[in-house]
């Protein structure tokens, strides 16, 4: 009877060990309240052929930069470069009357390599204030 006992309470403590979720939330997954929702979308490895076709990358992200204020909600979208090896999420920072499209690095590892991703980003703006949008 004690080895009966003893087996379903071994079966218990593996059952539930193995079902329990330890996630926590780390830090670079608070992303600001005010973003509603985001997507992402591959474009290309990095390589010469932005400067060949746009004479830099800024002028690439500014060409790309592209802003829609709707009744109550900012649509945004850019183009950012972000680390191959990692994993990045839409982020966005506020400072005064200005909004800075940005991402948050996931992943701790990362190489020595780009890739460009269009990021859009569906932001709160209950104010329909106008904003001042860069990017970082």
């Amino acid at each position: 009877m004690i080895k009966i006992g003893v087996n379903v309470f071994l079966i218990f403590v593996i059952v539930v060990s193995c079902n329990t979720d330890y996630k926590k939330t780390p830090f670079y997954y608070t992303v600001n309240k005010a973003l509603i929702k985001s997507n992402i979308e591959f474009l290309f490895p990095d390589g010469g052929e932005i400067d060949e076709e746009y004479g830099s990358v800024q002028q690439f992200e500014k060409q790309n930069l592209k802003i829609t204020y709707l009744t109550d909600t900012i649509f945004a979208e850019a183009v950012i470069a972000v680390n191959s090896c990692g994993k990045a999420i839409a982020e966005i920072k506020f400072s005064k009357d200005s909004l800075v499209l940005t991402t948050i690095e996931t992943k701790e590892l990362l190489c020595n390599s780009l890739e460009w991703y269009k990021y859009q980003y569906w932001i709160a703006n209950p104010k329909n204030k106008k904003f001042v949008v860069t990017q970082d």
